[in-house]
């Protein structure tokens, strides 16, 4: 594997066949990532809204629970106020009795759920499918020994993407699964206006306010304190947050939200892990997001540069080179002017924003190439973060894709059947990891083999793939073989 860098701080590792777009006078030149050299320029990715997927107004917590959490973190998870729709099915023939439902479900009847409107989640969610329901009314979602409720249909709130917006940047999560102890909080020190602004506060002691559904808790660190089961499940599996600083990334839901949403989540994650300065009299403004996750890092690289907003990305590295904390960083107004459009900062660090645009008037924007700084070999670590595909025409520019931190790439491989027959079948690359057929010597292995080389590289390529000369390289193979054998070996591949 080969790790690509460039002066913007982005980064791209793929293995050294892999082939790069590169910038030059006479237009694109694809190149192998090995033949890649410093001082060469690759694309970054331009403003666009294809990352970007269907707006989503409210999530189906039914359906979304059921499927992102392990089961046996909803043994204790129960619907409630599900009676009308447990007649419902019976008055409308769907199922003759409520011991039909139970049937029907594949479960052991228990006649208080139907009489007391409640089901487990996973029974409730599989009966749904079962019968078509789509609209839940008034069911909402609780757990064993909780008072604490979610609706059925969750509705994405300004206060509630805000509230996602700092759990990305600041929360955490104290749980101990086996014991039912769920205390993901946030820490609410420099940021209590801003969360105040959040939500409306009402009722609770002096020492406790209820925000949203959340309480807030008064001690000697203020934090806001998510606390619950369905809370947690919520934030770690629905939006699918991950536990740690280090392993933080965007919720996928930011990829489906509209404007004023995506600008309540922003305000909040650079509030809660952003900085900005600005010194009267001074002809720049620095704003930067810092954390400790690449994946996070990486994700919100990308959304910054499809949103318009050029930027860079610093690394700090530990004594032994490997990086241990990021920055994503930018300057100058046009920049400045573009995160405006989508974040505010929520306490008196907007004053820093709001005075550098009031004061400086223009500024040009210096057009940021991506030119390569270095290639240096790394070992593999099978992560995976984003792609973005375009589409395109059939042209050698159409089949290529941005990856990692938004640069471009290629996504088709044409293969040499002559590797193949020569060498065997190695389908881990160099035999040593996986077991190894040798070469061909019957037309039916070849064509086998040749099938299960591409199904093998397919780990590695996101488009297509081919060989060159196919038919030339397999005749030796078919020499002297009747028509309908040929056609039932094409076929076969």
């Amino acid at each position: 594997m080969l790790r690509i860098r460039t002066s913007s701080g982005r980064s791209l590792s793929v293995t050294g066949e892999h082939r790069i777009p590169v910038k030059t006078d006479d237009g694109m030149v694809i190149r192998r990532a090995d033949e890649v050299r410093a001082g060469d320029t690759l694309y970054g990715i331009p403003e666009t809204d294809a990352i970007r997927g269907e707006t989503i107004e409210a999530i189906d917590l039914v359906r979304e629970l059921s499927a992102s959490v392990p089961p046996h973190l909803l043994e204790n998870v129960y619907v409630r106020g599900a009676g009308d729709i447990f007649a419902g099915v019976v008055q409308t023939g769907k199922a003759s009795s409520y011991t039909d439902i139970s049937r029907a479900l594949g479960v052991e009847h228990q006649e208080q759920w139907y009489t007391r409107g409640i089901m487990p989640i996973t029974h409730f969610a599989a009966l749904s499918h079962h019968y078509g329901i789509e609209d839940y009314g008034e069911v909402t979602i609780g757990s064993t020994g909780s008072g604490d409720e979610l609706p059925a249909i969750l509705t994405l709130t300004p206060e509630l993407i805000r509230l996602l917006g700092f759990f990305t940047a600041e929360g955490n999560y104290n749980a101990s699964p086996g014991a039912r102890q769920y205390n993901p909080g946030i820490a609410w020190i420099a940021q209590a206006l801003a969360i105040q602004e959040a939500a409306t506060l009402t009722g609770g002691s002096p020492d406790t306010e209820t925000i949203y559904w959340i309480k807030a808790v008064r001690s000697r660190a203020i934090e806001v304190t998510p606390g619950g089961e369905l809370n947690h499940l919520l934030f770690r599996y629905v939006f699918g947050i991950p536990e740690g600083a280090a392993g933080k990334r965007l919720p996928g839901i930011v990829y489906h939200i509209n404007d004023l949403l995506l600008h309540e989540f922003l305000s909040a994650l650079f509030t809660g892990g952003g900085s900005v300065y600005y010194r009267p009299g001074k002809p720049d403004c620095f704003v930067n997001y810092a954390t400790t996750s690449p994946v996070l890092r990486q994700e919100l690289s990308l959304l910054l540069a499809t949103l318009g907003i050029t930027h860079r990305i610093v690394e700090t590295c530990d004594e032994e080179g490997r990086p241990e904390f990021y920055r994503v960083e930018f300057t100058g107004r046009e920049e400045i002017e573009a995160l405006a459009r989508y974040a505010t900062f929520l306490d008196d660090r907007q004053d820093h924003i709001d005075g550098f645009l009031s004061a400086v008037k223009e500024g040009e924007r210096e057009e940021q190439n991506e030119t390569v700084v270095g290639v240096l070999p790394v070992e593999s670590t099978g992560e995976y973060v984003y792609d973005l595909f375009l589409v395109g025409d059939g042209t050698e520019e159409s089949h290529t894709f941005y990856a990692s931190d938004g640069l471009l790439i290629h996504n088709c491989q044409d293969w040499d059947l002559r590797y193949f027959f020569y060498y065997g079948l190695m389908p881990d690359g160099n035999g040593t990891k996986a077991s190894v057929a040798g070469p061909a010597k019957r037309a039916e292995v070849a064509v086998l083999h040749a099938v299960k080389a591409l199904g093998s590289a397919q780990t590695n390529f996101a488009g297509g793939q081919g060989y060159y000369n196919f038919l030339t390289f397999m005749a030796p193979f078919l020499e002297g073989m009747e028509y309908e054998e040929v056609k039932q070996l094409m076929q076969m591949f």
